[in-house]
Protein backbone atom coordinates (compact mmCIF):
# COMPACT_ATOMS: atom_id res chain seq x y z
CA UNK A 1 0.00 0.00 0.00
CA UNK A 2 1.08 3.59 -0.60
CA UNK A 3 2.44 5.75 2.18
CA UNK A 4 2.25 4.47 5.75
CA UNK A 5 -0.70 2.05 5.89
CA UNK A 6 -2.39 1.17 9.20
CA UNK A 7 -0.50 -1.39 11.25
CA UNK A 8 -2.09 -3.78 11.96
CA UNK A 9 -4.08 -3.67 8.74
CA UNK A 10 -7.66 -2.40 8.94
CA UNK A 11 -10.20 -5.19 8.23
CA UNK A 12 -12.00 -5.08 4.88
CA UNK A 13 -15.60 -6.03 4.19
CA UNK A 14 -18.21 -6.17 1.43
CA UNK A 15 -21.59 -4.46 1.22
CA UNK A 16 -24.65 -6.69 0.80
CA UNK A 17 -28.32 -6.15 0.16
CA UNK A 18 -30.29 -8.79 2.06
CA UNK A 19 -33.96 -9.68 1.58
CA UNK A 20 -36.08 -11.27 4.31
CA UNK A 21 -39.60 -12.67 4.09
CA UNK A 22 -40.33 -11.89 7.74
CA UNK A 23 -38.89 -15.11 9.12
CA UNK A 24 -35.83 -16.03 7.07
CA UNK A 25 -33.30 -14.73 4.58
CA UNK A 26 -34.35 -15.12 0.93
CA UNK A 27 -31.17 -13.87 -0.69
CA UNK A 28 -28.06 -11.79 -0.02
CA UNK A 29 -26.51 -9.94 -2.95
CA UNK A 30 -22.99 -8.53 -2.80
CA UNK A 31 -22.83 -4.94 -4.03
CA UNK A 32 -19.04 -4.54 -3.93
CA UNK A 33 -16.48 -6.37 -6.07
CA UNK A 34 -13.85 -8.11 -3.93
CA UNK A 35 -13.51 -11.89 -4.22
CA UNK A 36 -11.14 -14.75 -3.41
CA UNK A 37 -9.22 -14.06 -6.62
CA UNK A 38 -9.36 -10.27 -6.24
CA UNK A 39 -9.00 -9.45 -2.52
CA UNK A 40 -9.93 -6.04 -1.08
CA UNK A 41 -6.35 -4.74 -1.18
CA UNK A 42 -6.13 -5.95 -4.83
CA UNK A 43 -3.88 -8.71 -6.16
CA UNK A 44 -0.66 -6.70 -6.11
CA UNK A 45 0.82 -3.22 -6.34
CA UNK A 46 -0.25 -2.91 -9.98
CA UNK A 47 -3.46 -4.94 -9.59
CA UNK A 48 -6.94 -3.97 -10.84
CA UNK A 49 -9.36 -1.71 -8.99
CA UNK A 50 -11.42 -3.27 -6.19
CA UNK A 51 -14.59 -1.82 -4.65
CA UNK A 52 -14.97 -2.75 -0.98
CA UNK A 53 -15.89 -1.48 2.49
CA UNK A 54 -13.05 -0.14 4.64
CA UNK A 55 -13.02 2.06 7.72
CA UNK A 56 -14.04 5.02 5.56
CA UNK A 57 -17.66 6.24 5.72
CA UNK A 58 -20.02 3.64 4.27
CA UNK A 59 -23.56 4.51 5.37
CA UNK A 60 -26.29 4.05 2.79
CA UNK A 61 -29.98 4.03 1.91
CA UNK A 62 -32.33 1.63 0.10
CA UNK A 63 -35.36 2.62 -2.00
CA UNK A 64 -37.94 0.61 -3.96
CA UNK A 65 -39.48 1.34 -7.36
CA UNK A 66 -42.26 -1.23 -7.10
CA UNK A 67 -40.12 -3.98 -8.63
CA UNK A 68 -36.44 -3.42 -7.90
CA UNK A 69 -34.43 -2.13 -4.96
CA UNK A 70 -31.67 0.47 -5.27
CA UNK A 71 -28.87 0.85 -2.72
CA UNK A 72 -26.78 4.04 -2.58
CA UNK A 73 -23.90 3.88 -0.12
CA UNK A 74 -20.40 5.05 0.74
CA UNK A 75 -17.59 2.73 -0.32
CA UNK A 76 -13.83 2.44 -0.74
CA UNK A 77 -11.72 1.64 -3.79
CA UNK A 78 -8.26 0.06 -3.89
CA UNK A 79 -6.50 1.42 -6.96
CA UNK A 80 -2.95 1.26 -8.30
CA UNK A 81 -1.21 4.64 -8.22
CA UNK A 82 2.50 5.08 -8.87
CA UNK A 83 3.32 1.43 -8.34
CA UNK A 84 1.44 0.99 -5.06
CA UNK A 85 -2.15 0.51 -3.89
CA UNK A 86 -3.96 3.61 -2.65
CA UNK A 87 -7.43 3.54 -1.09
CA UNK A 88 -9.98 6.29 -1.69
CA UNK A 89 -13.51 6.92 -0.40
CA UNK A 90 -16.51 7.69 -2.57
CA UNK A 91 -19.98 6.26 -3.21
CA UNK A 92 -21.64 3.57 -5.28
CA UNK A 93 -25.20 2.77 -6.41
CA UNK A 94 -26.52 -0.61 -7.50
CA UNK A 95 -30.01 -1.87 -8.42
CA UNK A 96 -31.13 -5.40 -7.48
CA UNK A 97 -34.11 -7.24 -8.99
CA UNK A 98 -36.63 -9.42 -7.10
CA UNK A 99 -34.52 -12.57 -7.58
CA UNK A 100 -31.51 -10.93 -5.95
CA UNK A 101 -29.52 -10.24 -9.12
CA UNK A 102 -27.81 -6.93 -9.83
CA UNK A 103 -29.54 -5.49 -12.86
CA UNK A 104 -28.56 -2.88 -15.42
CA UNK A 105 -29.98 0.55 -14.67
CA UNK A 106 -29.40 3.92 -16.29
CA UNK A 107 -29.12 5.37 -12.78
CA UNK A 108 -26.61 2.94 -11.24
CA UNK A 109 -22.86 3.53 -11.15
CA UNK A 110 -19.67 1.98 -9.80
CA UNK A 111 -18.07 5.15 -8.47
CA UNK A 112 -19.50 8.59 -7.79
CA UNK A 113 -17.68 11.59 -6.31
CA UNK A 114 -14.95 11.77 -3.71
CA UNK A 115 -15.14 12.26 -0.88
CA UNK A 116 -18.81 11.74 -0.09
CA UNK A 117 -21.18 11.61 2.85
CA UNK A 118 -24.91 11.58 3.60
CA UNK A 119 -25.78 9.53 0.51
CA UNK A 120 -29.50 10.08 -0.17
CA UNK A 121 -31.72 8.47 -2.81
CA UNK A 122 -35.38 8.38 -3.83
CA UNK A 123 -37.50 6.88 -6.57
CA UNK A 124 -39.23 9.50 -8.70
CA UNK A 125 -42.53 8.28 -10.14
CA UNK A 126 -42.62 11.24 -12.52
CA UNK A 127 -39.46 10.28 -14.40
CA UNK A 128 -39.52 6.58 -13.50
CA UNK A 129 -35.96 6.88 -12.28
CA UNK A 130 -33.84 6.94 -9.14
CA UNK A 131 -32.56 10.35 -8.02
CA UNK A 132 -29.56 10.81 -5.73
CA UNK A 133 -27.80 13.59 -3.86
CA UNK A 134 -24.80 13.69 -1.54
CA UNK A 135 -22.53 16.01 0.40
CA UNK A 136 -18.94 16.20 -0.85
CA UNK A 137 -15.71 17.97 0.06
CA UNK A 138 -15.14 18.58 -3.66
CA UNK A 139 -15.71 22.34 -3.45
CA UNK A 140 -17.81 21.80 -0.27
CA UNK A 141 -21.29 21.36 -1.70
CA UNK A 142 -24.36 19.23 -2.25
CA UNK A 143 -24.42 17.67 -5.71
CA UNK A 144 -25.78 14.72 -7.69
CA UNK A 145 -23.22 11.90 -8.02
CA UNK A 146 -23.51 11.74 -11.81
CA UNK A 147 -22.99 15.44 -12.58
CA UNK A 148 -19.73 16.99 -11.38
CA UNK A 149 -20.66 20.34 -12.94
CA UNK A 150 -23.78 20.81 -10.80
CA UNK A 151 -23.58 22.59 -7.45
CA UNK A 152 -26.98 22.32 -5.81
CA UNK A 153 -26.03 24.04 -2.57
CA UNK A 154 -22.68 25.22 -1.08
CA UNK A 155 -22.15 24.11 2.52
CA UNK A 156 -19.83 24.45 5.48
CA UNK A 157 -18.67 20.85 5.90
CA UNK A 158 -18.38 21.17 9.68
CA UNK A 159 -21.99 22.33 10.03
CA UNK A 160 -23.83 20.47 7.28
CA UNK A 161 -26.04 17.43 7.82
CA UNK A 162 -28.28 16.36 4.95
CA UNK A 163 -31.82 15.01 5.27
CA UNK A 164 -33.72 12.99 2.69
CA UNK A 165 -34.41 13.81 -0.96
CA UNK A 166 -38.16 14.10 -1.66
CA UNK A 167 -39.82 14.80 -5.04
CA UNK A 168 -41.95 17.93 -4.96
CA UNK A 169 -45.67 17.85 -5.82
CA UNK A 170 -45.43 19.40 -9.29
CA UNK A 171 -45.76 16.74 -11.97
CA UNK A 172 -43.69 18.61 -14.55
CA UNK A 173 -41.05 20.26 -12.37
CA UNK A 174 -38.45 17.49 -11.97
CA UNK A 175 -37.52 19.18 -8.70
CA UNK A 176 -36.89 17.92 -5.18
CA UNK A 177 -36.85 19.14 -1.59
CA UNK A 178 -34.29 18.43 1.12
CA UNK A 179 -33.54 19.68 4.61
CA UNK A 180 -29.91 20.58 5.27
CA UNK A 181 -28.19 22.19 8.23
CA UNK A 182 -25.69 24.88 7.32
CA UNK A 183 -23.85 27.62 9.15
CA UNK A 184 -20.52 28.29 10.80
CA UNK A 185 -18.41 25.92 12.85
CA UNK A 186 -20.21 24.05 15.61
CA UNK A 187 -23.71 25.39 15.08
CA UNK A 188 -26.07 25.76 12.16
CA UNK A 189 -29.58 26.55 11.05
CA UNK A 190 -31.83 24.11 9.23
CA UNK A 191 -32.66 25.07 5.67
CA UNK A 192 -35.30 23.70 3.31
CA UNK A 193 -33.98 23.78 -0.23
CA UNK A 194 -35.86 23.29 -3.51
CA UNK A 195 -33.78 22.19 -6.49
CA UNK A 196 -33.37 20.19 -9.65
CA UNK A 197 -30.34 17.95 -10.22
CA UNK A 198 -28.67 20.26 -12.72
CA UNK A 199 -28.24 23.63 -11.04
CA UNK A 200 -28.19 25.73 -7.88
CA UNK A 201 -31.19 25.42 -5.55
CA UNK A 202 -33.95 27.82 -6.59
CA UNK A 203 -35.33 28.26 -3.06
CA UNK A 204 -33.65 28.36 0.35
CA UNK A 205 -35.95 28.69 3.37
CA UNK A 206 -34.68 28.81 6.95
CA UNK A 207 -36.80 26.58 9.19
CA UNK A 208 -37.33 27.02 12.93
CA UNK A 209 -36.96 30.77 13.28
CA UNK A 210 -33.64 32.35 14.26
CA UNK A 211 -32.36 29.79 16.78
CA UNK A 212 -29.35 27.88 15.57
CA UNK A 213 -29.16 24.14 16.17
CA UNK A 214 -26.26 21.99 17.15
CA UNK A 215 -24.49 20.07 14.45
CA UNK A 216 -25.05 16.37 13.84
CA UNK A 217 -28.78 16.52 14.55
CA UNK A 218 -30.83 14.30 12.23
CA UNK A 219 -33.39 15.84 9.92
CA UNK A 220 -36.28 14.08 8.19
CA UNK A 221 -38.35 15.48 5.34
CA UNK A 222 -41.17 13.36 3.95
CA UNK A 223 -44.10 13.72 1.60
CA UNK A 224 -47.65 13.31 2.92
CA UNK A 225 -49.15 13.48 -0.57
CA UNK A 226 -50.13 16.44 -2.71
CA UNK A 227 -48.61 19.68 -1.45
CA UNK A 228 -48.26 18.40 2.11
CA UNK A 229 -44.94 17.51 3.74
CA UNK A 230 -43.67 16.96 7.25
CA UNK A 231 -40.30 17.96 8.69
CA UNK A 232 -38.65 16.94 11.95
CA UNK A 233 -35.29 17.75 13.52
CA UNK A 234 -33.60 17.78 16.89
CA UNK A 235 -33.10 21.37 18.01
CA UNK A 236 -30.92 22.87 20.73
CA UNK A 237 -30.94 26.44 21.99
CA UNK A 238 -27.32 27.55 22.18
CA UNK A 239 -27.68 29.31 25.51
CA UNK A 240 -29.08 26.30 27.39
CA UNK A 241 -28.23 23.19 25.46
CA UNK A 242 -31.74 21.90 26.23
CA UNK A 243 -33.21 19.55 23.65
Amino acid sequence: MCGSPPNPAVPCYDMYMVRYDGTSEKWATKLTSSSASLPPYSSGKTGPDVYMIWWYAHHGRIVYDGTNWAAYFGAAISTSEGGCINIHQSDRMKVVNPSGTITDSRDSFDWGFSHSGYERITYDERSKSFASICKTDSNNRLMPPNNWDATIYPVNLAAADLGDIVPDSVATSNKYCSAVSNGDGDNAKVHLIHYDLKSKASEDIVLGGTVAIWCHTPQKWASLGGDNHVFSAEEAALNTGAR
